[in-house]
């Protein structure tokens, strides 16, 4: 999927020093990516692949930009909890939206779109 992404990015004469994707475990060390730094980060239909949303929400947000959103969207949580996952990474401005409600197997879902904000640090005079 990283590597189709990244392909349809160059066939857009993007450079990859502009936009690109990239895979990693950024679970297992707070360095995974050298120091970069994301204006977006999108979690993508997988929260409920995670054994813990709030351990991954946490780990995401500290590759993010101040001032910049983590975008997560999937179904099958309430509110509440990816509030208190991104509040717990802290993240400002939570926001959450019902994209839609569908059947799954028979059993009813609710497809959401959160964000929330990293916030800016206020710098010293």
């Amino acid at each position: 999927m990283v590597d189709q992404y990244n392909q349809s990015v160059f066939n857009q004469g993007i450079p990859s020093e502009e936009m690109r994707a990239v895979c990693c475990d950024l679970t297992v060390a707070p360095n995974q990516l050298d120091g970069m730094k994301f204006d977006v980060v999108v979690c993508a239909s997988s929260y409920h692949h995670f054994l813990s949303i709030e351990d991954v929400t946490k780990a995401l947000a500290l590759y993010l930009k101040p001032g910049h959103n983590i975008v997560a969207h999937n179904g099958g949580f309430e509110e509440a909890d990816i509030k208190a996952a991104f509040e717990g990474a802290g993240l400002i401005n939570f926001s959450f939206t019902t994209a839609c409600k569908a059947k799954k197997h028979g059993h009813p879902v609710q497809l959401f779109l959160a964000s929330g904000t990293k916030e800016v640090a206020e710098e010293a005079n």
